[in-house]
Protein backbone atom coordinates (compact mmCIF):
# COMPACT_ATOMS: atom_id res chain seq x y z
CA UNK A 1 0.00 0.00 0.00
CA UNK A 2 2.85 2.19 0.38
CA UNK A 3 4.35 1.42 -2.80
CA UNK A 4 4.78 4.67 -5.32
CA UNK A 5 4.08 7.08 -2.98
CA UNK A 6 6.50 9.54 -1.30
CA UNK A 7 6.19 8.06 2.37
CA UNK A 8 6.91 5.07 1.18
CA UNK A 9 10.61 6.05 0.04
CA UNK A 10 11.34 7.40 3.30
CA UNK A 11 10.43 4.45 4.84
CA UNK A 12 12.52 2.68 2.68
CA UNK A 13 15.36 5.00 3.50
CA UNK A 14 15.28 4.18 6.70
CA UNK A 15 15.60 -0.02 6.04
CA UNK A 16 19.69 -1.00 6.36
CA UNK A 17 20.85 -1.04 3.60
CA UNK A 18 22.02 -4.48 3.66
CA UNK A 19 19.80 -7.14 5.32
CA UNK A 20 21.36 -8.52 8.68
CA UNK A 21 22.57 -11.77 8.47
CA UNK A 22 20.18 -14.43 9.20
CA UNK A 23 17.60 -12.23 9.67
CA UNK A 24 13.85 -12.17 8.42
CA UNK A 25 12.27 -9.67 5.90
CA UNK A 26 9.42 -9.39 8.65
CA UNK A 27 11.52 -8.52 11.63
CA UNK A 28 13.72 -5.67 8.79
CA UNK A 29 10.29 -4.21 8.05
CA UNK A 30 8.82 -4.23 11.52
CA UNK A 31 12.13 -2.75 13.30
CA UNK A 32 13.22 -0.28 10.94
CA UNK A 33 8.91 0.83 10.88
CA UNK A 34 8.80 0.77 14.64
CA UNK A 35 10.51 3.93 15.58
CA UNK A 36 8.68 5.65 12.39
CA UNK A 37 5.40 4.48 12.60
CA UNK A 38 4.76 4.96 16.55
CA UNK A 39 5.59 8.77 16.24
CA UNK A 40 1.98 11.01 16.22
CA UNK A 41 3.16 13.42 13.67
CA UNK A 42 1.80 13.85 10.15
CA UNK A 43 3.63 15.17 7.00
CA UNK A 44 1.04 17.61 5.29
CA UNK A 45 1.53 15.95 1.61
CA UNK A 46 1.10 12.09 2.64
CA UNK A 47 -1.95 10.87 1.00
CA UNK A 48 -4.99 9.82 3.06
CA UNK A 49 -4.75 5.60 2.09
CA UNK A 50 -0.86 6.35 3.13
CA UNK A 51 -1.86 7.42 6.37
CA UNK A 52 -4.81 5.46 6.92
CA UNK A 53 -2.07 2.31 6.26
CA UNK A 54 0.49 4.27 8.40
CA UNK A 55 -2.24 3.90 11.43
CA UNK A 56 -2.88 0.14 11.01
CA UNK A 57 0.61 -0.30 11.58
CA UNK A 58 0.74 2.00 14.60
CA UNK A 59 -1.99 -0.17 15.93
CA UNK A 60 -0.40 -3.58 15.04
CA UNK A 61 2.87 -3.11 16.49
CA UNK A 62 0.86 -1.38 19.24
CA UNK A 63 -0.73 -4.71 19.91
CA UNK A 64 2.89 -6.39 20.04
CA UNK A 65 4.42 -4.23 22.88
CA UNK A 66 1.51 -4.28 24.81
CA UNK A 67 0.92 -8.06 24.09
CA UNK A 68 4.39 -9.40 24.67
CA UNK A 69 7.44 -7.36 26.66
CA UNK A 70 10.08 -9.41 24.74
CA UNK A 71 8.73 -7.10 21.69
CA UNK A 72 12.09 -4.94 22.28
CA UNK A 73 14.55 -7.68 22.36
CA UNK A 74 13.26 -9.94 19.33
CA UNK A 75 13.13 -6.29 16.77
CA UNK A 76 16.76 -4.99 18.05
CA UNK A 77 19.08 -5.57 15.75
CA UNK A 78 22.43 -4.34 14.87
CA UNK A 79 24.60 -4.38 12.01
CA UNK A 80 25.85 -7.92 12.99
CA UNK A 81 21.92 -9.52 13.14
CA UNK A 82 18.84 -9.57 15.38
CA UNK A 83 19.23 -11.42 18.54
CA UNK A 84 16.16 -12.91 20.60
CA UNK A 85 15.83 -13.81 24.00
CA UNK A 86 13.26 -16.18 25.10
CA UNK A 87 12.74 -14.04 28.75
CA UNK A 88 12.23 -10.10 28.89
CA UNK A 89 14.25 -7.72 28.18
CA UNK A 90 16.05 -4.51 29.71
CA UNK A 91 14.04 -1.33 27.51
CA UNK A 92 11.87 1.04 28.44
CA UNK A 93 8.85 0.23 30.37
CA UNK A 94 10.43 -3.44 30.41
CA UNK A 95 10.70 -5.70 33.74
CA UNK A 96 13.62 -6.76 35.28
CA UNK A 97 17.06 -8.50 33.74
CA UNK A 98 16.48 -12.13 33.43
CA UNK A 99 18.67 -14.17 35.89
CA UNK A 100 19.85 -16.64 32.56
CA UNK A 101 19.77 -15.21 29.32
CA UNK A 102 19.88 -18.26 26.79
CA UNK A 103 22.39 -15.49 24.97
CA UNK A 104 24.76 -13.48 25.84
CA UNK A 105 27.32 -11.60 23.76
CA UNK A 106 31.09 -13.03 23.68
CA UNK A 107 32.63 -16.00 24.98
CA UNK A 108 31.78 -19.57 24.01
CA UNK A 109 28.56 -19.73 25.51
CA UNK A 110 27.31 -17.61 23.05
CA UNK A 111 28.64 -19.60 20.10
CA UNK A 112 27.16 -22.74 21.12
CA UNK A 113 23.50 -21.09 22.21
CA UNK A 114 20.94 -21.48 19.02
CA UNK A 115 20.04 -17.87 18.01
CA UNK A 116 16.87 -17.64 16.19
CA UNK A 117 16.45 -15.25 13.10
CA UNK A 118 14.27 -12.35 13.43
CA UNK A 119 11.52 -13.95 11.13
CA UNK A 120 11.45 -17.09 13.59
CA UNK A 121 11.49 -14.69 16.46
CA UNK A 122 9.39 -12.63 14.94
CA UNK A 123 6.45 -15.81 14.27
CA UNK A 124 7.10 -17.05 18.19
CA UNK A 125 6.19 -13.42 19.60
CA UNK A 126 3.52 -13.95 17.16
CA UNK A 127 2.11 -17.39 18.41
CA UNK A 128 2.53 -15.77 22.55
CA UNK A 129 -0.33 -13.58 21.92
CA UNK A 130 -4.35 -14.16 22.96
CA UNK A 131 -6.24 -15.82 20.59
CA UNK A 132 -9.34 -13.64 20.02
CA UNK A 133 -11.75 -14.86 21.51
CA UNK A 134 -8.80 -14.17 25.34
CA UNK A 135 -8.28 -11.06 23.77
CA UNK A 136 -9.26 -8.02 26.05
CA UNK A 137 -11.77 -4.89 24.56
CA UNK A 138 -9.28 -2.18 24.62
CA UNK A 139 -10.20 1.58 23.64
CA UNK A 140 -9.18 2.50 20.18
CA UNK A 141 -5.64 4.62 19.97
CA UNK A 142 -6.91 8.16 19.58
CA UNK A 143 -6.89 9.55 16.23
CA UNK A 144 -4.07 12.72 15.05
CA UNK A 145 -5.97 15.57 14.94
CA UNK A 146 -6.96 16.67 11.37
CA UNK A 147 -4.84 19.10 9.66
CA UNK A 148 -6.78 21.98 7.96
CA UNK A 149 -8.87 21.13 5.18
CA UNK A 150 -6.32 23.46 3.06
CA UNK A 151 -3.32 20.83 3.74
CA UNK A 152 -4.80 17.75 3.91
CA UNK A 153 -5.69 18.22 0.02
CA UNK A 154 -2.17 16.92 -1.92
CA UNK A 155 -1.10 20.05 -3.64
CA UNK A 156 -0.89 19.99 -7.44
CA UNK A 157 2.39 22.16 -7.54
CA UNK A 158 3.90 21.77 -3.99
CA UNK A 159 6.48 19.44 -2.97
CA UNK A 160 5.90 15.68 -2.33
CA UNK A 161 8.02 13.65 0.36
CA UNK A 162 10.40 12.76 -2.05
CA UNK A 163 11.49 16.57 -2.51
CA UNK A 164 10.27 16.60 -5.86
CA UNK A 165 7.37 18.52 -7.49
CA UNK A 166 3.84 16.92 -8.07
CA UNK A 167 0.76 17.64 -9.76
CA UNK A 168 -0.05 18.41 -13.29
CA UNK A 169 1.54 21.98 -13.67
CA UNK A 170 5.08 20.27 -12.39
CA UNK A 171 4.66 17.48 -14.72
CA UNK A 172 4.19 19.83 -17.91
CA UNK A 173 7.59 21.91 -16.40
CA UNK A 174 9.12 18.53 -16.23
CA UNK A 175 8.42 17.33 -20.00
CA UNK A 176 8.95 20.99 -21.24
CA UNK A 177 12.54 21.09 -19.35
CA UNK A 178 13.11 17.15 -20.67
CA UNK A 179 12.09 18.67 -24.34
CA UNK A 180 14.95 21.96 -23.24
CA UNK A 181 11.71 24.49 -23.23
CA UNK A 182 12.12 27.19 -20.52
CA UNK A 183 8.68 27.69 -18.27
CA UNK A 184 7.77 31.21 -18.15
CA UNK A 185 5.64 32.14 -15.11
CA UNK A 186 2.09 33.01 -16.64
CA UNK A 187 0.59 36.40 -16.39
CA UNK A 188 -2.19 36.95 -14.07
CA UNK A 189 -5.16 35.36 -15.72
CA UNK A 190 -7.36 37.59 -14.53
CA UNK A 191 -8.86 40.05 -17.92
CA UNK A 192 -9.33 43.78 -17.26
CA UNK A 193 -12.13 44.96 -15.99
CA UNK A 194 -11.40 48.21 -17.04
CA UNK A 195 -12.41 49.57 -20.53
CA UNK A 196 -8.95 49.23 -22.58
CA UNK A 197 -8.16 51.87 -24.98
CA UNK A 198 -9.33 50.30 -28.96
CA UNK A 199 -6.48 52.72 -30.39
CA UNK A 200 -3.68 50.84 -28.70
CA UNK A 201 -4.08 47.16 -29.85
CA UNK A 202 -2.47 46.93 -32.67
CA UNK A 203 0.53 47.89 -30.24
CA UNK A 204 -1.36 44.95 -27.73
CA UNK A 205 -1.16 42.44 -30.85
CA UNK A 206 2.37 42.47 -31.68
CA UNK A 207 3.49 42.06 -28.12
CA UNK A 208 1.33 39.18 -28.17
CA UNK A 209 2.54 37.81 -31.23
CA UNK A 210 6.09 37.93 -30.35
CA UNK A 211 5.87 36.10 -26.86
CA UNK A 212 3.73 33.72 -28.76
CA UNK A 213 6.44 33.42 -31.47
CA UNK A 214 9.13 33.17 -28.53
CA UNK A 215 7.10 30.35 -26.51
CA UNK A 216 6.19 28.09 -29.41
CA UNK A 217 7.96 28.50 -32.27
CA UNK A 218 10.79 30.11 -31.65
CA UNK A 219 13.01 26.94 -31.68
CA UNK A 220 11.81 25.77 -34.59
CA UNK A 221 14.18 27.33 -36.93
CA UNK A 222 11.41 30.18 -37.78
CA UNK A 223 11.74 33.47 -38.34
CA UNK A 224 8.45 35.63 -36.96
CA UNK A 225 7.84 36.77 -40.36
CA UNK A 226 6.76 33.19 -41.11
CA UNK A 227 4.09 33.49 -38.28
CA UNK A 228 0.78 35.39 -40.03
CA UNK A 229 -0.65 37.28 -36.82
CA UNK A 230 -4.40 37.66 -37.08
CA UNK A 231 -6.07 40.47 -34.98
CA UNK A 232 -9.93 39.77 -33.67
CA UNK A 233 -12.49 40.90 -35.45
CA UNK A 234 -13.96 42.95 -32.18
CA UNK A 235 -11.40 43.77 -29.68
CA UNK A 236 -14.66 44.43 -27.49
CA UNK A 237 -17.25 43.22 -25.76
CA UNK A 238 -16.04 40.10 -28.10
CA UNK A 239 -16.69 37.10 -25.17
CA UNK A 240 -20.13 35.40 -25.39
CA UNK A 241 -18.88 33.05 -22.38
CA UNK A 242 -18.50 34.50 -18.91
CA UNK A 243 -18.37 32.77 -15.56
CA UNK A 244 -17.95 34.56 -12.46
CA UNK A 245 -18.15 33.76 -8.71
CA UNK A 246 -20.85 35.35 -6.28
CA UNK A 247 -20.75 36.73 -3.27
CA UNK A 248 -23.10 37.14 -0.17
CA UNK A 249 -22.79 40.50 0.73
CA UNK A 250 -25.82 41.27 2.48
CA UNK A 251 -29.76 40.31 3.11
CA UNK A 252 -31.06 39.99 -0.33
CA UNK A 253 -27.63 41.45 -2.18
CA UNK A 254 -25.61 39.59 -4.48
CA UNK A 255 -22.14 40.96 -6.22
CA UNK A 256 -20.44 39.35 -9.13
CA UNK A 257 -16.48 39.07 -7.38
CA UNK A 258 -13.21 38.85 -9.80
CA UNK A 259 -10.14 37.46 -8.19
CA UNK A 260 -7.19 39.85 -8.38
CA UNK A 261 -3.87 37.40 -8.34
CA UNK A 262 -1.86 40.64 -7.52
CA UNK A 263 -3.58 41.68 -4.55
CA UNK A 264 -4.96 38.42 -3.85
CA UNK A 265 -7.95 39.42 -2.88
CA UNK A 266 -12.21 39.27 -4.59
CA UNK A 267 -12.87 42.46 -6.55
CA UNK A 268 -16.68 43.37 -6.87
CA UNK A 269 -17.44 43.44 -10.97
CA UNK A 270 -20.42 45.46 -11.98
CA UNK A 271 -19.84 44.97 -15.79
CA UNK A 272 -17.15 43.39 -18.17
CA UNK A 273 -15.41 45.00 -21.17
CA UNK A 274 -14.88 41.83 -22.64
CA UNK A 275 -18.38 40.73 -22.12
CA UNK A 276 -20.98 40.59 -25.42
CA UNK A 277 -23.07 43.13 -24.67
CA UNK A 278 -25.80 40.65 -24.08
CA UNK A 279 -24.38 39.02 -21.06
CA UNK A 280 -23.50 42.52 -19.68
CA UNK A 281 -27.20 42.99 -19.95
CA UNK A 282 -27.92 39.92 -18.47
CA UNK A 283 -25.53 40.80 -15.58
CA UNK A 284 -27.38 43.11 -14.57
CA UNK A 285 -30.97 41.57 -14.70
CA UNK A 286 -29.89 38.81 -13.05
CA UNK A 287 -28.51 40.24 -9.39
CA UNK A 288 -31.74 42.21 -9.41
CA UNK A 289 -33.60 38.61 -10.02
CA UNK A 290 -31.20 37.12 -7.41
CA UNK A 291 -32.01 39.94 -4.84
CA UNK A 292 -36.67 39.11 -5.10
CA UNK A 293 -36.55 35.82 -5.21
CA UNK A 294 -34.52 34.36 -1.86
CA UNK A 295 -35.05 30.54 -3.08
CA UNK A 296 -32.98 31.64 -6.50
CA UNK A 297 -30.63 33.04 -4.22
CA UNK A 298 -30.19 30.59 -1.69
CA UNK A 299 -26.52 29.29 -1.68
CA UNK A 300 -25.85 30.41 -5.45
CA UNK A 301 -21.87 30.58 -5.41
CA UNK A 302 -21.41 30.85 -9.19
CA UNK A 303 -23.00 31.07 -12.66
CA UNK A 304 -22.30 30.68 -16.39
CA UNK A 305 -24.13 32.97 -19.17
CA UNK A 306 -23.52 32.23 -22.60
CA UNK A 307 -24.61 34.46 -25.40
CA UNK A 308 -24.83 33.68 -28.95
CA UNK A 309 -24.44 36.51 -31.96
CA UNK A 310 -28.22 36.60 -32.75
CA UNK A 311 -28.91 38.07 -29.00
CA UNK A 312 -30.13 34.82 -27.19
CA UNK A 313 -28.60 34.37 -23.55
CA UNK A 314 -28.02 31.11 -21.12
CA UNK A 315 -27.90 31.56 -17.34
CA UNK A 316 -26.65 28.65 -15.42
CA UNK A 317 -26.72 29.03 -11.58
CA UNK A 318 -24.93 26.62 -9.33
CA UNK A 319 -25.77 25.39 -6.09
CA UNK A 320 -24.19 24.05 -2.88
CA UNK A 321 -28.19 22.78 -2.16
CA UNK A 322 -29.06 19.89 -3.48
CA UNK A 323 -31.78 20.63 -6.07
CA UNK A 324 -35.84 19.75 -5.96
CA UNK A 325 -36.95 18.97 -8.71
CA UNK A 326 -40.63 20.25 -8.59
CA UNK A 327 -40.34 23.96 -6.82
CA UNK A 328 -36.38 24.53 -8.64
CA UNK A 329 -38.07 23.93 -12.08
CA UNK A 330 -40.39 26.30 -11.38
CA UNK A 331 -38.21 28.73 -9.67
CA UNK A 332 -36.17 28.38 -13.03
CA UNK A 333 -39.07 28.50 -15.05
CA UNK A 334 -40.16 32.20 -13.52
CA UNK A 335 -36.59 33.41 -13.96
CA UNK A 336 -36.08 32.41 -17.22
CA UNK A 337 -39.35 34.93 -18.17
CA UNK A 338 -37.74 37.53 -16.14
CA UNK A 339 -34.33 37.37 -17.64
CA UNK A 340 -35.76 36.40 -21.45
CA UNK A 341 -32.71 33.64 -21.28
CA UNK A 342 -32.88 29.95 -20.99
CA UNK A 343 -32.00 28.71 -17.34
CA UNK A 344 -30.11 25.81 -16.27
CA UNK A 345 -29.97 24.55 -12.66
CA UNK A 346 -27.09 22.53 -11.20
CA UNK A 347 -25.60 20.78 -8.17
CA UNK A 348 -23.76 18.25 -7.41
CA UNK A 349 -25.16 15.11 -9.25
CA UNK A 350 -27.94 16.95 -10.05
CA UNK A 351 -29.17 19.49 -13.78
CA UNK A 352 -32.53 21.02 -14.44
CA UNK A 353 -33.60 23.27 -17.23
CA UNK A 354 -36.54 25.56 -17.04
CA UNK A 355 -39.85 24.27 -19.03
CA UNK A 356 -40.39 24.90 -22.26
CA UNK A 357 -36.68 26.06 -22.51
CA UNK A 358 -32.92 24.28 -24.42
CA UNK A 359 -30.36 23.64 -22.14
CA UNK A 360 -28.15 25.42 -25.08
CA UNK A 361 -27.93 28.07 -27.72
CA UNK A 362 -27.71 27.35 -31.32
CA UNK A 363 -25.14 29.49 -33.34
CA UNK A 364 -24.38 29.74 -37.31
CA UNK A 365 -20.96 30.05 -38.16
CA UNK A 366 -20.50 31.90 -41.12
CA UNK A 367 -17.21 30.43 -42.70
CA UNK A 368 -16.94 31.91 -46.19
CA UNK A 369 -15.60 30.08 -49.40
CA UNK A 370 -17.76 27.48 -47.85
CA UNK A 371 -20.92 25.61 -48.56
CA UNK A 372 -24.34 25.94 -47.27
CA UNK A 373 -25.85 29.62 -45.17
CA UNK A 374 -24.26 28.42 -42.17
CA UNK A 375 -22.52 25.81 -40.03
CA UNK A 376 -24.52 25.17 -36.74
CA UNK A 377 -22.75 24.56 -33.38
CA UNK A 378 -24.85 23.97 -30.11
CA UNK A 379 -23.41 26.40 -27.16
CA UNK A 380 -23.64 24.03 -24.25
CA UNK A 381 -22.90 25.08 -20.15
CA UNK A 382 -20.04 22.98 -18.77
CA UNK A 383 -19.11 21.69 -22.72
CA UNK A 384 -15.98 23.26 -24.43
CA UNK A 385 -16.72 26.32 -27.39
CA UNK A 386 -14.46 29.25 -28.52
CA UNK A 387 -15.53 32.27 -26.51
CA UNK A 388 -15.13 34.48 -29.48
CA UNK A 389 -17.35 33.57 -31.68
CA UNK A 390 -16.43 35.91 -34.32
CA UNK A 391 -13.03 35.14 -34.50
CA UNK A 392 -13.38 31.46 -34.56
CA UNK A 393 -15.46 31.72 -38.13
CA UNK A 394 -11.72 32.75 -39.12
CA UNK A 395 -10.07 29.95 -37.67
CA UNK A 396 -12.34 27.42 -39.33
CA UNK A 397 -11.89 29.01 -42.59
CA UNK A 398 -8.09 29.07 -41.89
CA UNK A 399 -7.79 25.11 -40.78
CA UNK A 400 -10.38 23.77 -43.51
CA UNK A 401 -8.60 25.83 -46.05
CA UNK A 402 -5.54 23.22 -44.67
CA UNK A 403 -7.00 20.49 -44.97
CA UNK A 404 -8.49 21.02 -48.54
CA UNK A 405 -5.13 21.37 -49.55
CA UNK A 406 -4.95 17.88 -49.56
CA UNK A 407 -6.49 18.01 -52.70
CA UNK A 408 -3.39 18.96 -55.55
CA UNK A 409 -1.11 17.55 -53.54
CA UNK A 410 -1.71 14.81 -51.53
CA UNK A 411 -1.81 11.56 -53.23
CA UNK A 412 -0.21 7.98 -52.97
CA UNK A 413 -0.78 4.40 -54.99
CA UNK A 414 -3.03 2.50 -53.58
CA UNK A 415 -3.91 -0.99 -55.01
CA UNK A 416 -1.99 0.42 -58.36
CA UNK A 417 -4.71 3.38 -58.28
CA UNK A 418 -3.50 6.90 -57.89
CA UNK A 419 -6.32 8.22 -55.08
CA UNK A 420 -6.55 11.75 -54.44
CA UNK A 421 -6.68 13.92 -51.42
CA UNK A 422 -10.73 14.29 -51.92
CA UNK A 423 -11.04 10.85 -52.11
CA UNK A 424 -9.82 9.84 -48.80
CA UNK A 425 -11.03 10.63 -45.00
CA UNK A 426 -9.78 12.81 -42.35
CA UNK A 427 -9.21 11.83 -38.92
CA UNK A 428 -9.74 14.30 -35.75
CA UNK A 429 -9.32 14.18 -32.34
CA UNK A 430 -10.46 16.10 -29.56
CA UNK A 431 -13.37 17.49 -31.83
CA UNK A 432 -15.82 18.58 -29.18
CA UNK A 433 -19.12 19.99 -30.19
CA UNK A 434 -18.05 19.52 -33.50
CA UNK A 435 -16.45 23.09 -33.93
CA UNK A 436 -14.03 22.31 -36.75
CA UNK A 437 -15.57 18.76 -37.80
CA UNK A 438 -18.55 20.62 -39.94
CA UNK A 439 -16.37 22.99 -42.24
CA UNK A 440 -13.57 20.30 -42.90
CA UNK A 441 -15.82 17.65 -44.26
CA UNK A 442 -16.33 19.24 -47.23
CA UNK A 443 -12.73 18.11 -48.49
CA UNK A 444 -12.98 14.83 -47.54
CA UNK A 445 -14.62 11.47 -48.38
CA UNK A 446 -15.31 10.34 -45.41
CA UNK A 447 -15.05 12.14 -41.64
CA UNK A 448 -14.01 10.28 -38.26
CA UNK A 449 -13.79 12.94 -35.33
CA UNK A 450 -13.75 11.67 -32.04
CA UNK A 451 -14.19 13.06 -28.63
CA UNK A 452 -14.73 11.76 -24.88
CA UNK A 453 -17.40 14.31 -24.00
CA UNK A 454 -20.70 12.64 -24.13
CA UNK A 455 -22.75 15.62 -24.20
CA UNK A 456 -20.23 17.23 -26.57
CA UNK A 457 -20.70 13.99 -28.74
CA UNK A 458 -24.56 14.07 -28.50
CA UNK A 459 -24.48 18.37 -29.54
CA UNK A 460 -22.26 16.99 -32.40
CA UNK A 461 -24.09 14.48 -34.02
CA UNK A 462 -27.37 16.94 -33.55
CA UNK A 463 -25.76 19.74 -35.03
CA UNK A 464 -24.65 17.20 -38.22
CA UNK A 465 -27.70 16.37 -38.59
CA UNK A 466 -29.49 20.14 -38.95
CA UNK A 467 -26.69 21.46 -41.40
CA UNK A 468 -27.07 18.73 -43.73
CA UNK A 469 -23.44 17.05 -43.20
CA UNK A 470 -23.74 13.41 -44.00
CA UNK A 471 -19.67 12.30 -44.70
CA UNK A 472 -19.88 12.75 -40.73
CA UNK A 473 -19.00 10.23 -38.34
CA UNK A 474 -18.59 11.16 -34.45
CA UNK A 475 -17.42 8.47 -31.48
CA UNK A 476 -16.62 8.50 -28.36
CA UNK A 477 -13.18 7.25 -28.49
CA UNK A 478 -9.47 7.54 -27.04
CA UNK A 479 -6.23 7.89 -29.20
CA UNK A 480 -5.22 4.47 -27.59
CA UNK A 481 -8.48 3.19 -29.10
CA UNK A 482 -7.81 4.41 -32.76
CA UNK A 483 -3.73 3.39 -32.82
CA UNK A 484 -4.64 -0.31 -31.77
CA UNK A 485 -8.07 -0.21 -34.79
CA UNK A 486 -5.36 0.74 -37.26
CA UNK A 487 -2.48 -1.78 -36.30
CA UNK A 488 -5.17 -4.46 -35.58
CA UNK A 489 -7.88 -3.84 -37.28
CA UNK A 490 -11.24 -2.76 -36.04
CA UNK A 491 -12.92 -5.36 -34.51
CA UNK A 492 -12.45 -4.77 -31.18
CA UNK A 493 -13.77 -1.00 -31.82
CA UNK A 494 -16.66 0.76 -33.75
CA UNK A 495 -14.61 2.06 -36.37
CA UNK A 496 -15.33 1.10 -39.60
CA UNK A 497 -12.38 -0.91 -41.03
CA UNK A 498 -12.35 1.17 -44.30
CA UNK A 499 -11.61 4.12 -43.42
CA UNK A 500 -8.29 5.42 -45.45
CA UNK A 501 -6.76 8.19 -43.61
CA UNK A 502 -5.03 11.22 -45.39
CA UNK A 503 -4.72 13.99 -42.65
CA UNK A 504 -4.99 14.42 -38.80
CA UNK A 505 -6.61 17.25 -37.01
CA UNK A 506 -6.02 18.21 -33.48
CA UNK A 507 -7.47 20.77 -31.15
CA UNK A 508 -6.15 19.34 -27.53
CA UNK A 509 -6.83 20.95 -24.38
CA UNK A 510 -4.36 23.39 -22.82
CA UNK A 511 -2.13 20.09 -21.43
CA UNK A 512 -1.53 19.47 -25.19
CA UNK A 513 -0.76 16.19 -26.53
CA UNK A 514 -0.64 12.83 -24.55
CA UNK A 515 1.49 9.88 -25.55
CA UNK A 516 -0.97 8.01 -27.45
CA UNK A 517 -1.74 10.86 -29.80
CA UNK A 518 1.74 11.98 -30.06
CA UNK A 519 2.31 8.11 -31.55
CA UNK A 520 -0.96 8.54 -33.85
CA UNK A 521 0.18 12.01 -35.37
CA UNK A 522 3.83 10.27 -36.10
CA UNK A 523 2.37 7.88 -38.58
CA UNK A 524 0.42 10.94 -41.09
CA UNK A 525 1.64 12.45 -43.83
CA UNK A 526 -0.37 15.76 -42.81
CA UNK A 527 -1.70 17.71 -39.63
CA UNK A 528 -3.52 20.17 -38.55
CA UNK A 529 -2.64 21.34 -34.96
CA UNK A 530 -4.63 23.94 -32.83
CA UNK A 531 -3.12 24.47 -29.49
CA UNK A 532 -4.39 27.41 -26.79
CA UNK A 533 -1.60 26.88 -24.82
CA UNK A 534 2.08 28.13 -26.85
CA UNK A 535 4.01 25.92 -24.64
CA UNK A 536 2.67 22.70 -24.62
CA UNK A 537 2.54 23.20 -28.49
CA UNK A 538 6.41 23.49 -28.73
CA UNK A 539 6.84 20.21 -26.72
CA UNK A 540 4.72 18.64 -28.99
CA UNK A 541 6.69 19.99 -31.97
CA UNK A 542 10.05 18.93 -30.50
CA UNK A 543 8.66 15.42 -29.97
CA UNK A 544 7.57 15.81 -33.58
CA UNK A 545 11.11 15.78 -35.48
CA UNK A 546 9.57 13.34 -38.93
CA UNK A 547 7.59 16.55 -39.76
CA UNK A 548 8.50 20.34 -40.36
CA UNK A 549 5.82 23.27 -40.16
CA UNK A 550 4.18 23.86 -43.11
CA UNK A 551 2.58 26.89 -41.90
CA UNK A 552 1.33 28.42 -39.49
CA UNK A 553 -0.80 31.39 -37.51
CA UNK A 554 -1.58 32.82 -34.47
CA UNK A 555 -5.22 34.02 -33.49
CA UNK A 556 -6.01 36.71 -31.18
CA UNK A 557 -8.69 34.75 -29.60
CA UNK A 558 -8.67 37.05 -26.11
CA UNK A 559 -7.52 40.67 -26.59
CA UNK A 560 -6.21 42.64 -23.84
CA UNK A 561 -5.26 39.17 -22.38
CA UNK A 562 -2.03 36.88 -22.82
CA UNK A 563 -3.65 34.54 -24.37
CA UNK A 564 -3.93 33.22 -28.11
CA UNK A 565 -4.85 30.38 -30.33
CA UNK A 566 -1.86 28.73 -32.79
CA UNK A 567 -2.39 26.84 -35.13
CA UNK A 568 0.30 24.83 -37.60
CA UNK A 569 0.63 22.65 -40.66
CA UNK A 570 2.86 19.81 -40.65
CA UNK A 571 4.27 18.00 -43.51
CA UNK A 572 6.17 15.17 -43.20
CA UNK A 573 9.11 14.78 -44.22
CA UNK A 574 11.44 11.37 -43.83
CA UNK A 575 15.17 12.63 -45.42
CA UNK A 576 14.65 15.55 -42.43
CA UNK A 577 15.17 14.78 -38.52
CA UNK A 578 14.75 18.67 -37.06
CA UNK A 579 11.79 21.04 -38.44
CA UNK A 580 12.90 23.74 -41.87
CA UNK A 581 11.43 26.81 -42.28
CA UNK A 582 8.28 27.75 -44.10
CA UNK A 583 7.16 25.72 -46.90
CA UNK A 584 5.89 27.68 -50.08
CA UNK A 585 2.19 26.36 -50.42
CA UNK A 586 1.30 25.97 -54.21
CA UNK A 587 -2.06 27.80 -54.06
Amino acid sequence: CLKGHGPGSILAGALPEKPPARSGCAAVLAASLLPLLTTRRRQPCVPKRVREASLTWRRCLGSLVASSRSVGTALTGSQDGFRSSSGTARHAGAGAVPERPREVLGGDEARQAPRPSGAAALRALLLELPRPDQRKSTPPSPRPRPLPKKQTRRSRSGPSALGKPTGRRSERRRSLSAAGLELHRPLPRRPPVELPDPATYPEHLVAKAKKAFADSLGNCGLDLSDLEVIGSPEVLHYRHRMKFTLHHSGPKRVEYVNFDPESRSWQPLEQSPLASRRINELMTDLREALARDDRARKEVFMVELISNTAGEALACLIYHRPLEEAQDIEMATRLATELRASVVLRAKGQRLVAQDRTDYLLHLSQVKGLRGPGFPQHLLEGVFFQANLRMNEVMQEWVAAQLQGLRPGSSRHKDGARVEGSQRDLLELFCGNGNFTLPSAAGFRRVLATELDKRAVDAAVNCASLGGVTNVEFQRLRAEDVSRARQRGAETTDMDPSFDFAALLLDPPRAGLDPASLELARGFERVVYVSCNALTLARDLVRLPEHRIAAACMFDQFPWTEHAEIAVRLERTPSQSSFGGIAKSKK
